[in-house]
């Protein structure tokens, strides 16, 4: 068993997500809504889980060309 506390939770909700990924809540919602994000339902809650928008955004980065550090190839 890891004596690791993890500090961020792993679920996030969609504003939550919405700032981790830079976009505004209702384009988050979309994305929810239409798939292109991952989704956990929790009774009536959604939440999107956090290595999933991590791996959707570094896909991102990829087809956009940029190192990991974020600058141009």
């Amino acid at each position: 068993m890891s004596n690791i506390i993890e500090l961020e939770p792993r679920l996030l909700r969609v504003s939550e997500a919405a700032k981790i990924a830079g976009v505004c809540k209702s384009r988050a919602y979309e994305f929810a809504a239409n798939g292109t994000w991952h989704t956990v339902r929790l009774g009536r809650s959604v939440r999107i889980p956090r290595r999933g928008l991590e791996r959707w955004l570094d896909e991102l980065e990829t087809q956009a060309g940029l190192d990991e550090d974020g600058s141009a190839a």
